[in-house]
């Protein structure tokens, strides 16, 4: 077996080991975001925002958990990072069950964020500023004002991290000196923590937003299946219909017009036979009721029909 040969089958198996973890953080990140689901939620396009809300929650929580864990500071810094971190788990939690027990959660989100932006704020005060990586976290915020609140609130909280990037490019060109805490190393594995963090942040974002499309998909595509259904049932009827008419008007217009036309030949006999004009007001009030049940049943096709 030669080294290609190799290569190939070690990459083919990573890919299925990539995967089935993908699939199972999809399982486990749907199984945990139907249990924070309100019971009520009967508006469609509400209930899906709420899911996706939910699910940048459960992401957020579990960053947060793990920069409370994972935290490469020590003494004091390492000690506030972690409380504050932990401080946001918490908070987002919370929100999270707020949301399960009330079905609403803008306001609590844009608390959420507002801690977050003073956390991310506050640690870039204490390691240098404008070059701390905790600045990195800005841009979340955008987006999950965008997932949980729509464009207008993104465009806000956008222009709040671009205040505070602002803030601190311009304090540091004014002369500022930022205090910079703990070692070079611990700045770099933070750096690092933050990079793998974020990229995992979207990761987890492009998963949450393909199973959307999906579920946007399968809901489509079970409405359109409704429509084709109530499509075809209405055509058949259509088309019952039409047969209906055409047979009442084979069986009653027929027969009927035949009817007509035989009266008018005995009215025409009576006209000229002295005997039979006792018959003829017989005969005209049969032609006259038969015209009227013509006319009518004329009219009742045609309604049918139209």
């Amino acid at each position: 077996m030669d080294e290609r040969s190799i290569d190939h089958r070690s990459s083919t198996a990573a890919r299925r080991i990539a995967a089935l973890s993908l699939g199972k953080l999809t399982e486990w990140l749907g199984w945990l975001t139907d249990g924070l689901m309100p019971a009520d939620c009967d508006d469609s396009a509400r209930t899906d925002q709420h899911r996706t809300t939910v699910q940048l929650g459960l992401m957020a929580l579990s960053l947060c958990s793990l920069h409370a864990l994972l935290q490469p500071f020590g003494g004091d810094l390492g000690l506030g990072l972690r409380a504050g971190y932990a401080g946001g788990a918490a908070l987002i939690f919370t929100t999270l069950w707020i949301g399960k027990k009330t079905g609403r959660m803008r306001v609590p989100i844009q608390l959420v964020l507002l801690y977050f932006a003073g956390l991310f704020s506050g640690s870039a005060y204490a390691l240098g500023g404008p070059v701390a990586s905790s600045l990195f976290w800005l841009i979340s915020l955008p987006l999950a004002a965008l997932i949980s609140g729509g464009q207008r609130r993104a465009a806000l909280w956008g222009g709040v991290s671009i205040a505070v990037l602002g803030g601190f490019w311009a304090a540091e060109q004014l002369g500022f000196a930022f205090p910079t805490l703990g070692t070079s190393a611990e700045r770099s594995r933070l750096w690092l923590f933050s990079t793998v963090m974020l990229t995992g942040l979207m990761l987890l974002q492009v998963i949450s937003f393909d199973r959307s499309r999906i579920q946007a998909f399968l809901t489509l595509s079970h409405v359109s299946d409704l429509l084709r259904a109530k499509r075809d049932s209405a055509q058949a009827a259509d088309r019952e219909r039409t047969l209906l008419v055409a047979n009442l008007n084979h069986e009653l217009r027929t027969p009927l017009t035949a009817i007509l036309g035989f009266t008018e030949i005995a009215r025409e006999q009576a006209d000229g036979d002295p005997s039979l004009a006792s018959s003829r007001a017989e005969i005209d009030r049969m032609q006259a009721d038969g015209q009227l049940f013509l006319g009518t049943l004329d009219r009742a096709l045609g309604d049918a029909g139209s």
